[in-house]
């Protein structure tokens, strides 16, 4: 007789490997995705494009977390310790006792949202029209619809750390969900 397979499986701590929110010290995050390496810890540190200008008036393109003083480390939590044990890192994400992961699904959302050449972080947003996306690589990810001008943008949020990132996007390839 075969076991029929669960709708979601069972976690066992000491084996699984979970994404985690690790804060750090400011303007260390490439520090600490450095030392994560070197350490064999899988992480990710989310980035995009900005030009700034220089105090001497020479414009510069420059690569910048889009969450200061985040980054995502994907580790058992029997491991956890291995994250604390990095300079520069000041705690892991959560809520008391509680050790809230970071669904692979957002990280993947992440990653893919970045791919695309109109992104840049946006403030965390509680209220606004919540909306689906209908095709392309970020296909069934909601966010919040955001209007600047003549364009549509949509914010997606990484609840965990209360950071969002808004990607733009035409009206046709959104729906509303009520």
């Amino acid at each position: 007789m075969s076991a029929t397979p669960l709708a979601h499986p069972v976690s066992t701590e000491a084996t699984d490997r979970n994404w985690y929110a690790v804060y750090t010290r400011h303007s260390h995050e490439r520090t600490v995705r450095d030392a994560f390496a070197s350490r064999e810890i899988e992480n990710y540190l989310p980035t995009y494009k900005v030009r700034r200008r220089r105090v001497n008036r020479c414009t510069v393109d420059l690569t910048v977390p889009i969450f200061p003083t985040y980054i995502f480390a994907r580790i058992a939590w029997a491991e956890h310790a291995r994250l604390l044990e990095v300079p520069s890192v000041i705690s892991i994400v959560g809520f008391g006792s509680q050790r809230p992961i970071i669904p692979e699904s957002e990280i993947e959302a992440l990653r893919s949202a970045l791919t695309l050449a109109q992104t840049a972080p946006h403030p965390y947003l509680n209220i606004g029209e919540r909306v689906r996306i209908r095709s392309g690589p970020l296909e069934g990810l909601t966010g919040i619809v955001l209007r600047k001008g003549n364009n549509l943008r949509i914010v997606l949020s990484i609840q965990l750390i209360m950071q969002s990132v808004v990607v733009e996007l035409e009206d046709w390839n959104i729906e509303s969900i009520r």
